[in-house]
């Protein structure tokens, strides 16, 4: 890379790795760190006043938006398809492996990610993508994991009508009081740095099983995530940041929302952690080139 790209790449990406490195000590010096009420907090409180301030706050056409979530309910589907295959073809039970590869790092990275490379557009675009996701991870995601639909997660799911109250404002061409855009504002501030610290402090306290298994999946996942990305780029007919958006978000390491999943539903937790953990760390790797490619 020459100096140029770098001077690019080091204002994106020193921000995410600070956070998940930050996380990452904060564990190993054994403070404390209560991963499962911080985890609610961020998706019941902190995401959805971040999805609703993010989308209301940028002036752009909701169609846009519209794109962006049929663009991502489009890869999900590629990801459930191709995943499945390579699955069945090596024997893997789906209940337990297919998740992690269907559902990305989106959330904990996407959202920062986006947000640094391309600014307040970046983040609602990622919003957009990170919504459908939500809301696969709340029924599909359940029912490969239990073996049982239900919308019962959905319906309960305070991101839906974040999303859903945003959408509204757009379409109306009105702006949210001011009441709720500086309260929504305030509150989506704790998202995205716990969000990473969450991360950081995931990859250095999962216990993992099977790191050969979890290296492949890994590889799978990020690679079919890049190359899933580009072809859907392509035929939705994205460029510039809509293009970098939904492949930077298609590319990402396995959801940690995976391993919550697998545990809940006692699926094999350690072998989801090994691909949470393992392909977070190829990840750290390879995000420097993925941003790279976007920019």
């Amino acid at each position: 890379m020459n100096q140029a790209v770098i001077a690019q790449l080091i204002p994106v990406l020193a921000p995410v790795l600070a956070a998940i490195a930050i996380g990452y000590a904060w564990a190993k010096l054994g403070r404390d760190f209560d991963v499962r009420f911080l985890a609610n907090m961020i998706h019941n409180v902190g995401m959805p006043c971040l999805i609703f301030s993010t989308l209301t706050k940028v002036d752009v056409d909701p169609e846009i938006f519209v794109d962006m979530a049929w663009a991502s309910a489009a890869t999900h589907l590629a990801f459930l398809a191709i995943g499945a295959l390579v699955l069945r073809a090596a024997r893997l039970p789906l209940s337990i492996y297919l998740n992690g590869m269907v559902y990305p790092n989106a959330g904990n990275v996407g959202l920062p990610l986006c947000l640094f490379a391309f600014g307040e557009l970046g983040l609602a675009l990622s919003a957009a993508w990170f919504t459908v996701d939500a809301v696969m991870v709340a029924t599909l995601g359940v029912w490969v994991a239990s073996g049982r639909f239900t919308v019962r997660d959905l319906i309960r799911a305070p991101l839906v009508y974040a999303a859903l109250g945003a959408l509204t404002f757009l379409a109306s061409g009105t702006e949210p009081p001011a009441w709720l855009a500086n309260t929504t504002g305030l509150i989506s501030g704790l998202a995205i740095p716990l969000l990473l610290i969450m991360l950081g402090v995931s990859l250095a306290t999962l216990r993992v099983a099977n790191l050969r298994r979890a290296f492949l999946l890994s590889l799978l996942r990020l690679g079919m995530g890049f190359a899933v990305g580009v072809v859907a780029a392509d035929l939705f007919a994205f460029d510039g940041v809509e293009r970098g958006v939904l492949i930077v978000n298609c590319a990402l390491s396995v959801g940690m929302i995976n391993y919550l999943i697998s545990q809940y539903y006692d699926r094999s937790p350690q072998e989801v952690a090994a691909m949470v953990v393992v392909s977070g760390f190829i990840s750290i790797a390879t995000l420097p080139l993925l941003v790279a490619y976007v920019l």
